[in-house]
């Protein structure tokens, strides 16, 4: 197999366009499937059942079906090594995003303060599965996914530390080494750095499945969107508090990736490589909050309607942000 080196340019469905257009027309075309299943949902009053069915399949076969694909490809040592500079950039990325989510740490009432720590996990942790997965394939090709799950690698296991922590102010380490995401990550780099790959017949239905990811996700969101419920525990729509959310979510986190990668530009020399690799942070910076936001409220008994209605009004919003940003980073970068 012919090694490809990263790059946007190397796109053929780029067609020469800005990366931002590419951006915003690939979130129109997901925007559309989730219309098509949230019109669906309505109609056949599909609820919690079906939004699980999707879940389960999403989280137990195609996240790590999508991940043992991007792995299954002869060892590569130049490939490795930006795949860890990858990893550390992505630890630099959660920790800046969890010192900004320190500064949620009041409420103006009871209510809003048994929200803070959402508010915290909708800060740090963006769709970077479900909605950032896609957008880098289409803009970037399916080579990209192998330095995607760098990130995505890391992403999950700070989330299950910190996540855990912030909702119950303790850590299970079993939980996360259980975690589907993670183990099949951790098989896709044995795969990887192994003298084989998957047999012909496996490594297709592999390939098919993780190709799932992009249809799945985006039906997934249209049966939340047509299953949300206003907040309540409250009388007031909690407009400051989302608002707070979505300023910090959408805006501040990739204003913070780009701040960050243009200080750091003396000291990748122009490598166009370590470039690409700085636009796939910026772009799932960019994206809204992450559906973990509604998982852990389920999982930890918080306030769900409310975790729904941040991911909601994030994902609509974004589809405006992360074009937007994705043209600053062009330019900066």
């Amino acid at each position: 197999m012919v090694d490809k080196r990263l790059s946007f340019s190397d796109n053929a469905d780029s067609g020469g366009l800005p990366m931002a257009l590419l951006v915003f027309k690939q979130l129109l075309v997901m925007m559309l499937i989730v219309l098509v299943s949230f019109f669906v949902s309505k109609k056949s009053n599909f609820g919690d059942k079906e939004s699980h069915y999707v879940s389960v399949l999403l989280l137990y076969v195609v996240a790590p079906a999508m991940i043992i694909d991007a792995f299954n490809i002869p060892y590569d040592s130049q490939r490795m090594r930006y795949f860890l500079i990858m990893t550390v950039l992505t630890l630099m990325n959660l920790g800046l995003l969890i010192l900004l989510s320190l500064f949620f740490g009041k409420g103006k009432d009871e209510v809003s303060r048994k929200r803070i720590p959402l508010d915290k996990m909708g800060v740090v942790y963006s769709n970077a599965g479900y909605i950032g997965i896609p957008i880098i394939m289409a803009v970037m090709g399916k080579e990209s996914v192998f330095y995607l799950m760098a990130f995505i690698l890391a992403f999950n296991v700070v989330l299950w530390i910190h996540g855990q922590y912030l909702m119950t102010r303790t850590i299970s380490f079993k939980a996360i080494i259980t975690k589907p995401t993670v183990l099949g990550s951790l098989f896709a780099l044995v795969l990887f750095a192994s003298p084989w790959t998957l047999p012909p017949i496996i490594g297709n239905a592999v390939s098919l499945l993780g190709d799932l990811n992009t249809a799945l996700s985006m039906m997934l969101l249209g049966i939340l969107f047509a299953n949300f419920k206003r907040p309540v525990g409250s009388e007031k729509f909690p407009l400051w508090q989302i608002a707070r959310l979505c300023v910090a979510r959408l805006v501040l986190s990739p204003l913070l990736m780009i701040g960050l990668f243009f200080l750091l530009r003396p000291f990748w020399g122009g490598d166009q490589q370590l470039r690409t690799l700085m636009m796939i942070i910026v772009i799932v910076s960019a994206c809204p909050c992450g559906i973990s936001m509604t998982s852990f409220a389920v999982l930890y008994d918080k306030d769900y309607s409310y975790a729904s209605l941040a991911v909601s009004v994030s994902t609509i919003i974004s589809v405006a942000t992360v074009p937007l940003f994705t043209s600053l980073a062009e330019k900066v970068l």
